[in-house]
């Protein structure tokens, strides 16, 4: 990345690195190395398997990090600011009007005992936004009456509504970057669409950058224009969602296609990713996706590099050998 461009971009993560303190032995890193960046109006995309470190990464972001937890290594650049060393206020002044989040689970975020128009007012408080733009807001997110639903309580709203809510409460004062973890795992499919459609829309008009967080790859298609693939804390392929999804240049992203149902889908069964993701504590230096690959050599115990191509990178020794498979395989 050139000087140029990185004074472009909105979110810089660089070598990222986080530790959880244990009492009885050396700190365990629980996201080791990650990097990636978002543009402003940017829709990115961070995937992988649970326990990838994805969730982790975000809550770094937000300062919001479990107390056992803490940013040991790397830079979190927001504007050109590093987060990873900035002061708890510095970061807390940022929450709402520069940079918001959409929880996984809305019913545990939200408030059971308040109104919805309060805790409204309280996410606009910070933004200095009104009641009037309140209002404005839920209408946007597609309540039919948006008086009703500020004085309703959380258990009184389906959990469509609720996450409908929540999409209100982060985007009120119209932040730069919007986190979204998981935004859609509690709800069925229909609304899961609703909620993405929304989301994208929301996004585009006030020219939010947004970074989604999930191991859907059908949420990542729909939503985002980049994609950043997480393996055992670390981003082992970038760059566009379509170019990423279509010719993957990582085993690890071929694997997660190929485990994933499709339209027409015609398999009886869906493959399988063989093994499991290996702990914080069974990192090494080498390829960590190794144990699973089928294409792995001695020489993936080393190092893995970063192959950058144009806009996109990969951290694998094989990339050659996957793109010739793919070539020789039958177009799905």
């Amino acid at each position: 990345m050139t000087a140029e461009t990185a004074a472009q971009e909105l979110l810089t993560v660089k070598d990222l690195r986080v530790s959880a303190t244990r009492r009885e032995s050396q700190d365990l890193h629980v996201v080791d190395g990650a990097s990636f960046s978002i543009a402003p109006g940017e829709r990115a995309a961070l995937v992988g398997e649970s326990g990838s470190g994805k969730s982790v990464t975000c809550f770094s972001v937000m300062g919001l990090l479990a107390q056992n937890l803490r940013v040991s290594g790397g830079s979190i650049r927001w504007r050109g600011n590093d987060l990873a060393t900035a002061k708890r206020e510095e970061i807390r002044r940022l929450r709402g009007p520069e940079i918001a989040m959409i929880y996984q689970e809305p019913l545990t975020s939200l408030n059971p005992l308040m109104t919805i128009g309060y805790q409204l007012k309280e996410a606009a408080r910070r933004s200095k936004v009104g009641r009037r733009e309140i209002l404005e807001m839920l209408d946007r997110v597609g309540f039919a009456d948006p008086r009703r639903i500020m004085g309703q309580r959380p258990h009184e709203l389906s959990g469509g509504m609720r996450q409908r809510v929540m999409i209100a409460m982060a985007l009120i004062g119209q932040p730069k970057l919007l986190l979204a973890d998981e935004p859609t795992t509690a709800l069925d499919v229909t609304i899961q669409s609703q909620v993405l459609k929304l989301m994208y829309d929301l996004s585009y008009e006030m020219g939010t950058a947004v970074l989604i967080v999930s191991h859907d790859l059908s949420v990542v298609r729909k939503l985002s224009d980049t994609i950043h693939v997480m393996y055992a804390g670390q981003v082992v392929e970038s760059g566009p969602t379509d170019s990423v999804l279509s010719q993957p240049r990582h085993p690890y992203t071929r694997a997660l296609l190929s485990s994933a149902p499709r339209l027409g889908d015609t398999r009886e069964r869906l493959e399988s990713i063989p093994g499991i993701v290996p702990t914080p504590d069974q990192w090494d230096a080498g390829c960590r996706f190794r144990s699973r690959c089928p294409l792995a050599t001695e020489r993936c115990a080393e190092t893995p590099p970063v192959d950058v191509v144009a806009d996109r990178s990969s951290a694998c020794w094989h990339v050659d050998q996957l793109l010739a498979e793919q070539k020789e395989a039958t177009p799905l």
